[in-house]
């Protein structure tokens, strides 16, 4: 676990849902925190945090940075795709000024390169959907398919899944792509698993040399969009379970892993194999599920050991519009897995020591629509 400092200084980079969880858990063991994130990241309006910047221009960031770095080398974490992609890609430097948490530098680069990470994975007998790249027009294709932006900084012109059926849809499709300025190395194109958003699996903890501090298995049952979580429950079934945790354990214990983890899993909705769709290095959207997990003690702290609740996890803000996704599993479905056992809800945002960021949700929420429509 962290070594406890009195003095010590977190900086979070990314003050999204994931942000603002860590925040939370690094202020109650006692640590100093400090945020950087976009203009309408929730958790800049925390009470966990002693001072907020809010840019994502990499040379305000250089010198900000170079700021809180003076008199002392700052811990920190990295809580979001954008920044960790503009480290990784533009300045790396910003690892030996600031002591980043686990993993390494080295793995989260394995992690970012997806072809890289993909062949790893084989090695160890992990499997992914088969990928045909983003320039597929002209390759021997099994459909049907599903298309991803490969994305990490910015505004995505395309959804974050579209599936499509044959070869005519997906020559129209890359020429659309094209035509909104994406490369194809933006692109993924992969085998698409059929079965609705019960077969949508998560898996994602915090972890010390490959083994869980702790952890949970679930089901993103509705999501908007799709790939985005609003209802997470987590699965009851110890054999699945097990089967979760067996799949993606021969990554854990190669690299020894250390940090925050998440696993997007997809069982087939016809042979039940599990696939792999994604592997997020640090803390994820829903990860505030983990809180009752936690008690009344931080998970960094000491001899923490998790409670063993069972969790489900309803972002209600987001839910108001998942009735346009048609993969989500109905409130009637959802109702009969509850009703399997007493399980602890969270609501995500909302904690009553610290308020704000969950009232805040309309007016984050209407800045984010404006970024959208400027950048259509």
């Amino acid at each position: 676990m962290i070594n406890k400092q009195s003095n010590a200084v977190f900086v979070i980079f990314g003050m999204g849902p994931a942000g603002l969880f860590l925040a939370r858990q690094l202020r109650r063991a006692g640590f100093h925190v400090c945020g950087i994130g976009k203009e309408d990241d929730i958790g800049r309006y925390s009470n966990c945090l002693e001072h907020y910047y809010a840019t994502e221009d990499i040379k305000t960031i250089h010198k900000i940075v170079k700021e809180i770095t003076v008199s002392s080398k700052p811990k920190g974490y990295i809580c979001s795709d954008q920044y960790l992609t503009m480290f990784l890609e533009e300045w790396k430097e910003v690892f030996t000024l600031i002591d980043f948490q686990e993993p390494s530098l080295e793995l989260l680069d394995l992690i970012a390169d997806k072809e890289a990470l993909i062949r790893y994975c084989e090695t160890l007998g992990i499997p992914f959907p088969k990928s045909y790249g983003g320039n597929a027009e002209n390759e021997n294709i099994v459909f049907p398919v599903a298309i991803k932006p490969n994305i990490k900084r910015g505004y995505s012109p395309i959804k974050k899944v579209t599936v499509i059926s044959d070869q005519k849809s997906l020559d129209e499709f890359l020429e659309n792509a094209r035509g909104l300025g994406l490369t194809k190395e933006e692109l993924l194109v992969q085998q698409f698993i059929p079965g609705d958003n019960r077969f949508e699996y998560g898996y994602g903890g915090y972890f010390r040399d490959g083994n869980p501090i702790i952890d949970v298995v679930f089901q993103q049952l509705r999501q908007y969009p799709q790939g985005v979580s609003c209802y997470t429950c987590e699965v009851m079934d110890a054999t699945e379970c097990a089967r979760v945790r067996t799949l993606v354990a021969p990554f854990l214990k190669a690299t020894s892993y250390c940090g925050f983890l998440q696993f997007d899993i997809k069982k087939h909705g016809q042979t039940e194999e599990l696939y792999v769709l994604d592997v997020n290095p640090r803390p994820w959207g829903s990860i505030s599920m983990l809180e009752p997990k936690c008690g009344s003690r931080s998970l960094f702290e000491h001899g923490f050991t998790a409670e063993p609740v069972k969790v489900r996890w309803r972002f209600p803000f987001k839910e108001i519009v998942s009735f346009r996704n048609s993969n989500n599993v109905s409130y009637g479905d959802i109702r009969k897995i509850i009703s399997e056992c007493e399980y602890k809800k969270v609501v995500d945002l909302y904690d009553p020591n610290d308020k704000k960021p969950f009232f805040m949700q309309i007016s984050i929420a209407g800045m984010k629509v404006l970024k959208k429509l400027k950048h259509r």
